[in-house]
């Protein structure tokens, strides 16, 4: 909440030796190693915490999701397998798709991987007016219609930063760093990983990205 990265890291490593393992066998730990763009830590942490906690499927799901975030493709394939086979519904909270499906679309299979989501939703008898399909939609190359259900929601109570991120899918440019500029200010928890969501990297070069990493104290 402070973004003062060094004490968040201190306090990390004390909770580690209070608690032993605790906090997710240190997924919480590599996760701020992800922000900080410190990957070998971050990857470290993982390989820690799938072998302290083996059984458990929110921490395989953290280290495939860091995983992915790093670009390690079959670690994270492997994790988001295991954190499935461990809990059948882990992804049925709607916070994003399943890991499988996000490697497709970062592997430039952006209509398979909106197929496969819609598939699973109807699987899932999730709600796809709650869901990711717009962002999976953009991917696709379904522009058009993402800006007209974007026109017609009410996007009031939406994550802004994850509307950053269908916006700057979208190119609209403008509308992504007014989002992300929502998104500083409410302090939401997708703040820490813009560094690395790779949907914002036409983005870096622009002085109002650099301002915002600024303001966060990220490097």
């Amino acid at each position: 909440w402070e973004w003062d990265w060094n004490r968040a890291e201190q306090a990390f490593r004390k909770a580690a030796q209070l608690q032993a393992e605790g906090l997710g066998g240190g997924t919480s730990h590599a996760f701020l190693m992800l922000t900080l763009g410190r990957f070998d830590q971050a990857m470290e942490l993982c390989e820690r915490a799938l072998k302290v906690d083996p059984l458990s499927a929110p921490v395989a799901l953290a280290a495939a999701w860091i995983y992915l975030r790093i670009g390690e493709i079959e670690k994270a394939r492997r994790q988001g397998k295991n954190a499935q086979e461990l809990d059948p519904n882990i992804y049925h909270n709607l916070e994003f798709p399943p890991i499988d499906i996000l490697i497709d679309l970062h592997q430039g299979r952006g209509m398979e991987a909106m197929m496969k989501y819609q598939a699973f939703l109807v699987e899932a008898k999730l709600d796809p007016a709650k869901s990711a399909l717009p962002y999976l939609m953009a991917h696709a190359g379904l522009k058009d219609q993402v800006r007209g259900i974007l026109q017609m929601a009410d996007l009031s109570a939406a994550d802004p930063v994850k509307l950053a991120v269908v916006y700057a899918v979208l190119e609209d440019y403008d509308q992504a760093f007014a989002c992300l500029e929502r998104g500083i200010e409410g302090r939401y928890r997708a703040m820490l990983e813009i560094a690395v969501t790779p949907e914002f990297a036409p983005m870096r070069t622009d002085p109002r990205f650099t301002s915002i990493l600024q303001r966060m104290k990220l490097p």
